[in-house]
């Protein structure tokens, strides 16, 4: 199922938060119901994407001729700046931010609702950069890590191995970390999740050490499975037998 379908909840948790979206998230309600809960978008662009220009940060400095009335493609193709910074109104009515920015001859161009005098368009457009993170993210935790493959179904074992797979990751970011400063060999990051996988049990025997002295991981595996409350008598357990039980089956 799309994730699409739990933003009806964005309101809960998008406060002062800045969500970078791709072309899937292409909803202009969207965005505006993030506006309205005080979040905070940056978002690509269709290429039919043409509404009229509103207003244009740029013309104040003077020297620049005014883009009002404009569609955006006209301005676009009108103007030699390296950066385009308008305002315009969505079909939907609501009034946004056009930052658009000139790479390789191609122009770039993004909405967002972020503040003209704290982001510049440059600034917007390398925001948006940093999108490509999570998607190398959710790679590697899925390629890498399994977090696709889920073998259980109840919600908290689901829960548990998503915690899991993200320890084991941000765990793997910390030791590449300290590797990138004592080594000036660069080493993608996929690499050392293999590589982390593969001395996993080496390194929990490590991890372990101060708890468990001189036993070996197996054995404190086996420690560990063990009920402390051996003196509990389990009623729904049918190999431990109390005397009510006994009763049950018709022995005296």
């Amino acid at each position: 199922q799309h994730d699409i379908f739990g933003t009806r909840r964005i309101k809960q948790w998008c406060k002062k938060r800045l969500i970078l979206m791709d072309l899937a998230y292409y909803k202009f309600d969207l965005l505006a119901d993030i506006d309205a809960a005080g979040g905070y978008f940056v978002m690509r662009t269709k290429t039919r994407f043409n509404p009229v220009i509103l207003e244009d940060f740029h013309a104040s400095s003077g020297r620049l001729k005014p883009l009002q009335g404009l569609r955006l493609k006209q301005a676009l193709k009108s103007i030699k700046r390296r950066h385009l910074d308008v305002e315009v109104a969505l079909s939907s009515g609501f009034i946004v931010r056009v930052c658009a920015t000139r790479l390789d001859g191609t122009w770039r161009i993004y909405l967002t609702n972020l503040d003209s005098q704290d982001y510049a368009a440059g600034d917007v457009c390398e925001l948006y950069r940093l999108r490509w993170q999570v998607e190398l993210m959710f790679k590697q935790l899925k390629s890498q890590c399994n977090l696709d493959v889920q073998t259980a179904g109840r919600q908290h074992m689901v829960r548990l191995k998503m915690w899991a797979t993200l320890l084991g990751y941000t765990l793997t970011g910390r030791l590449c970390q300290k590797y990138r400063r004592r080594s000036a060999h660069e080493v993608p990051v996929s690499r050392r999740l293999n590589a982390l996988r593969q001395v996993g049990e080496q390194l929990a025997r490590r991890l372990c050490q101060p708890f468990a002295g001189s036993l070996r991981l197996s054995e404190l595996v086996a420690r560990m499975l063990e009920d402390p409350n051996l003196c509990r008598q389990r009623a729904y357990d049918p190999l431990l037998t109390n005397c009510n039980q006994v009763k049950l089956f018709g022995i005296a």
